[in-house]
């Protein structure tokens, strides 16, 4: 009787077994949902980049201001330093995400205000599956640049593991070698896993 359990137990074991080695493999978790950023604290997770032909800088500023927290006060700002060796010369601020490597849904808000040699610039935004490195692979948003804040949106489908979400400003042709600065404030990234 002690013989028979312990085979029964032994080819219950090895049926598991099988069945685990071939079933499908689960797509791996990712973490959907939203991440809000109002910049009263840090910039994390978010970073400077620009075209390579140009030089600027992400900071913190109490300059504008549009969310609405408690005391708030900051707000991002995107410098361009010039003359930038190019024409129309782009910068940004960057930062990653989780995705699943299947079908994501990706949403990025955000809104913007000039505020020194910017009024009329375009407003860019990017969600893809490498970090950007030049602004010709940004899509222009919405309304150019003006000295009232204005809201922004882009939207775009992700099969990536790790999602890329970018947003700044490109020079005009009132600005064609860069210089000026624009602030960003009440930042909302989305994901939905499996769109």
């Amino acid at each position: 009787m002690k013989l028979r359990t312990l085979l029964s137990g032994i080819l219950i074991m090895l049926g598991f077994a099988v069945l685990v080695t071939v079933a499908p493999a689960a797509r791996p978790v990712a973490a959907s949902g939203s991440w809000s950023y109002n910049f009263e604290s840090t910039l994390s997770p978010w970073v400077y980049g620009g075209d390579s032909c140009t030089t600027g800088s992400l900071d913190r500023t109490q300059n504008h201001n549009l969310c609405p927290v408690p005391l708030g006060a900051w707000s991002a700002r995107l410098k361009q330093s010039p003359p930038a060796s190019c024409s129309l010369p782009g910068v940004w601020m960057v930062a990653s995400y989780p995705g699943d490597g299947g079908c994501d849904s990706v949403s990025l808000d955000f809104s913007a205000i000039n505020d020194s040699n910017c009024g009329g610039c375009s407003v860019i935004a990017y969600i893809g599956n490498s970090t950007p490195t030049s602004s010709s692979q940004f899509t222009v948003v919405g309304s150019p640049i003006s000295n009232s804040w204005q809201h922004y949106t882009l939207t775009a489908a992700s099969s990536a593991s790790t999602i890329y979400v970018a947003y700044g400003w490109k020079s005009n042709s009132s600005s064609p070698n860069g210089g000026g600065s624009v602030d960003f404030d009440c930042t909302n990234v989305s994901i939905l896993l499996n769109c």
